[in-house]
């Protein structure tokens, strides 16, 4: 499938799925799900996440992995069916990673490499949420080791403005069926060791912070379970908010909320560029709209809300990103 890897890895498939039934076993008897959800409701959480990590796919090195996912795309397709939402590939390293706005992704051993495959449910308007909540779900991941890890949007995990992990929200729609698909990928630097000159001082990872390596089939384990859990809360979210679609008080998205508790963007001062070739314009991050869309207040106090591009931190912040 897809680029040629170096060999599969049944051995960690079956780890990593049996360390996701411990995470899911675990939240189910009532620990770690957001928002302290229980009974039917937190039933519906799990029950509108559970596809996420249903086919695992491990290599030890790709090309890229949101290529492969199209290769499983491609061969589903012509099989005669759809992919399976929710299948994760993960790679040992990549080759040819690919960051926002088309930039090398430095993607060597030791660091957690993963893409997952997503049949989207929201309403177009509300798109943006995905890569918002697979932002969080990284977050949360990070800060079981690092505690002081901050998100800076959209979707960026840093450490003292260092970069810790970044995540890409690529659409697709498949050849043969013309089928819409979200590929999520992310690069978390688990236990890479040293970085590229031109990171130096921009990037860290968890085993540089914390003076020991981490399990990565465990560390998978865990972003699968939390991206699983915050997908089934956005879900749920939304089809709340199909049922008050005439009430004053719309519900208050969980995800949006979650991002407010775990960013340091708020406040800074900031350039924004809308895409590559953009020399930017400077402006206040001031809050964060309900559709995942970035307010900033610019020069003179005109606010706009940004929905794509990137941020970079122009107090306060050395990452660069």
């Amino acid at each position: 499938m897809g680029s040629p890897p170096i060999s599969r890895r049944p051995d960690r498939e079956a780890r990593i799925d049996a360390l996701l039934g411990e995470l899911r076993a675990e939240a189910a008897a009532g620990t770690g799900l957001p928002g302290g959800l229980r009974g039917d409701e937190a039933a519906e959480v799990f029950r509108r996440g559970a596809h996420v990590g249903c086919r695992i796919y491990c290599y030890d090195r790709l090309l890229r992995a949101m290529d492969e996912l199209r290769a499983v795309v491609a061969e589903a397709e012509a099989s005669g069916r759809d992919a399976y939402s929710g299948t994760a590939v993960v790679a040992g390293e990549l080759a040819n990673g690919r960051g926002r706005m088309g930039r090398s992704w430095y993607a060597p051993p030791g660091g957690l490499h993963l893409a997952v495959l997503l049949a989207p449910e929201l309403a177009p308007e509300r798109m943006g949420l995905y890569p918002l909540a697979a932002g969080v779900a990284a977050a949360e991941v990070a800060r079981l080791y690092l505690p002081q890890a901050r998100l800076k949007w959209i979707n960026d995990v840093h450490v003292g403005g260092r970069k810790l992990c970044g995540l890409l929200a690529e659409s697709y729609h498949s050849a043969r069926h013309r089928q819409e698909y979200l590929l999520l990928g992310l690069g978390l630097n688990a236990n890479v060791a040293t970085f590229p000159n031109e990171l130096d001082g921009l990037a860290t990872s968890l085993s540089l912070e914390l003076g020991r390596r981490l399990d990565i089939d465990l560390l998978c384990a865990q972003a699968l379970h939390r991206l699983g859990l915050w997908l089934g809360l956005l879900h749920r979210h939304e089809q709340l908010v199909l049922e008050a679609e005439h009430s004053p008080e719309p519900p208050a998205n969980p995800v949006v909320a979650a991002f407010r508790e775990l960013t340091d963007t708020f406040g800074r001062r900031v350039l924004y560029r809308a895409g590559d070739g953009d020399p930017g314009a400077q402006a206040t991050a001031v809050d964060i709209a309900e559709d995942g869309g970035l307010i900033l207040e610019l020069e003179g106090g005109a606010r706009h809300t940004a929905h794509g591009g990137e941020i970079l931190y122009l107090v306060g912040s050395a990452d660069g990103q």
